[in-house]
């Protein structure tokens, strides 16, 4: 529900821009896709290869640990960010259980903090382990609601840009906009998809703009779209 985007966000405000006349380079903050499966040795490579540091893959983890000491330091990165947190689900609880011991021992190590991202399932990963769950303060993104049309409005408002239609929306009105919060289940992803679906309809078919006739369920679903409370029945 647009947490990655604010991931995003954080990296970019906080990280100064490229300087090639810069005496040292600075990175405050640190961002990567948590790995597909718990292993300390991945969670080292991820980060080694964001800082575009990664050598050979059977590098001990010991040396890459006191690589990435080195490197974060002379950096002077304060944050790291592990964005899709709940990819660690995939593994065995012992894997989980040293995963989590590994983002410990970064964090000690290097005094650094770590904020991790992802879906309600992450808190169980989490609570397995009470000693790193006391870490980590959750915070939630609550889906959008018609309590705050206003500021969904200002977003579709600003998404339409990145459409490059021919002709302006006719969607956004209290009316409209809370068929497409129906439609999206109050998801800020989801809200994208159904637009970049509509837009690339309204090209295709000549219209050039998005209007509220469209953004009815039988309309969208004619299009391929599947509401996202239904993609788990549909996949079963």
């Amino acid at each position: 529900n647009g947490k990655t985007m604010l991931l995003e966000s954080v990296f970019r405000r906080n990280n100064p821009k490229d300087d090639p006349n810069a005496e040292k380079a600075i990175l405050t903050v640190v961002k990567i896709e948590t790995p597909p499966s718990p292993s300390e040795g991945r969670l080292y490579t991820a980060l080694l290869e964001a800082l575009c540091s990664a050598q050979s893959p059977r590098e001990p983890e010991d040396s890459k640990l006191r690589r990435l000491r080195i490197i974060l330091t002379h950096l002077e990165t304060k944050l790291l960010i592990l964005d899709d947190f709940f990819n660690i689900g995939a593994g065995t609880p012992t894997q989980r259980r040293k995963f989590l011991n590994a983002l410990r021992n970064l964090s000690n190590l290097l005094r650094i903090s770590i904020v991790i991202a992802g879906t309600a399932e992450t808190l169980n990963i989490l609570s397995t382990d009470p000693s790193i769950a006391n870490r980590f303060k959750p915070v939630f993104l609550p889906r959008w609601g018609m309590e705050r049309i206003s500021e969904f409005a200002q977003f579709v408002a600003t998404y339409e840009e990145y459409l490059f239609l021919k002709k302006p929306f006719s969607i956004l009105n209290e009316r409209d906009l809370g068929k497409l919060l129906i439609l999206s289940e109050g998801l800020l992803g989801e809200a994208v998809g159904v637009l970049r679906l509509l837009a690339e309809h309204a090209v295709s078919a000549s219209i050039e703009s998005i209007d509220g006739s469209m953004l009815s369920r039988d309309y969208v679903t004619k299009l391929g779209w599947v509401l996202p409370s239904e993609r788990t029945k549909y996949r079963a």
